[in-house]
C-alpha cells in the first residue's frame, strides 16, 4: 500500500513539472514572437532601418548633385544644372516652388534648398586661388606728341596671357608684343589710363594693373621772311618764304589783329605800316602764332612809285 502511493507522487510531481515547462515555453514563445514580429521587434527595427539607409543615399545623392553646382561653372541657377541631373538619371525631379527654394526628388525622398544663382556661390569647395600681383617698369609716363614709348611687364607670377586695353584711344592707343607695352600718343592732349591683364590661371586669379599716360600737344616750329624792300605800286607778297615744322602745318595769316585768318598770303602795294599774324596748327600740336610788322617807305623818284593804300 506505501508503495503504491509513493509511485503515484512520483507521478504528480511530474505532471506539474511538465505544466509548468509548457507554461514557461508559451511565455518564451510570445515575448521571442513580440521581440521578432512586434512594433518595436526585430523585423521592423530592420526594416526602418533599410529605409532609413534609403533616404540617406537619396539625399546624399541630391547633396553631391548641389555641391557639384557650386564647383561648374556654364549654369545660370542651382535650377538649370538640376535638371540636368534629371535628365541624366541622377535626380527623379526638381520643382521650382516659387518662394526662391527647390524642392529635390529621388527615390521618393525629398530635400528643399535654396536656388542659388552663380553670383550666390560660395566656392566653399574651389581651392582658393593666389593672386597674381603684375609689376610693371614704370607705372606712369609723359609723352609729347607725336612721340610715343613702351613699358615693360617685369612681374606675371602666373604667366597668363597679357592684354592691354586703353580707356582714351584719342590721348593714347596701345599695343603689346611679349612683355613689351607700346604706347601711342593721340592727337587729343590728357591723361589715359591704360589697363594690363595676366588671364587667370588654374593656380591664380586675374591679375590686374594700371599704366597712366600723360600726352602733351606737340610743339610746332615757325618762321617767315617778310618783304623788305620799297613800295613801288607793284603788288608783292607781304610774306616771302615760310618755315614750319612739321611741314604739313597749315599756314594761315590774319591782318585785322587775329580775328579771322586766311591761307592767302597778304598782299602789299603802297607805303605804310602793316601787322600780320601768322598761325601754323595742325592735328596733336599746340598752334603757334608769330607776329611781324612791315614798315614799307615810298620808292625814289624814278622807281615807278604810287601813293595809295594797302589791300
Amino acid at each position: 500500500m506505501k508503495k503504491i502511493r509513493e509511485k503515484e507522487y512520483e507521478n504528480g510531481i511530474t505532471l506539474i513539472a511538465l505544466a509548468i515547462t509548457v507554461a514557461v515555453l508559451i511565455i518564451l514563445a510570445g515575448v521571442s514572437i513580440n521581440a521578432v514580429v512586434g512594433d518595436d521587434g526585430i523585423i521592423k527595427k530592420a526594416h526602418n532601418s533599410a529605409n532609413l539607409t534609403r533616404e540617406s543615399e537619396a539625399k546624399e545623392i541630391i547633396n553631391r548633385a548641389v555641391v557639384e553646382f557650386r564647383l561648374t561653372d556654364g549654369y545660370d541657377t542651382l535650377e538649370d544644372f538640376l535638371k540636368t541631373k534629371v535628365s541624366a538619371g541622377t535626380i527623379d525631379s526638381v520643382v521650382n516652388n516659387g518662394d526662391g527654394t527647390l524642392t529635390i526628388v529621388k527615390d521618393g525622398y525629398t530635400l528643399t534648398v535654396d536656388n542659388v544663382d552663380n553670383s550666390q556661390k560660395d566656392n566653399s569647395g574651389k581651392e582658393d586661388k593666389l593672386a597674381n600681383q603684375i609689376s610693371l617698369s614704370a607705372n606712369s609716363g609723359s609723352y609729347v606728341y607725336p612721340n610715343g614709348g613702351t613699358v615693360t611687364v617685369t612681374g606675371n607670377p602666373s604667366g597668363g596671357k597679357l592684354t592691354v586695353s586703353t580707356d582714351n584711344p584719342d590721348i593714347a592707343s596701345v599695343s603689346i608684343n611679349g612683355n613689351t607695352i607700346t604706347i601711342t600718343p593721340g592727337t587729343t592732349a590728357g591723361t589715359a589710363v591704360i589697363t594690363i591683364k595676366s588671364a587667370a590661371t588654374d593656380k591664380y586669379e586675374e591679375g590686374t594693373v594700371t599704366y597712366r599716360a600723360t600726352v602733351q600737344n606737340g610743339e610746332i616750329s615757325l618762321s617767315v621772311t617778310t618783304y623788305d624792300g620799297k613800295a613801288d605800286g607793284t603788288e608783292r607778297d607781304a610774306i616771302t618764304s615760310v618755315s614750319v615744322e612739321p611741314n604739313d602745318a597749315k599756314v594761315e595769316y590774319s591782318t585785322d589783329g587775329g580775328t579771322t585768318f586766311s591761307t592767302t598770303i597778304p598782299k602789299i602795294k603802297d607805303s605804310g605800316t602793316i601787322t600780320i599774324k601768322i598761325r601754323a596748327s595742325k592735328a596733336g600740336y599746340s598752334p603757334k602764332i608769330i607776329e611781324e610788322t612791315l614798315d614799307i617807305i615810298n620808292g625814289e623818284i624814278g622807281e615807278g612809285f604810287e601813293t595809295g593804300d594797302f589791300d
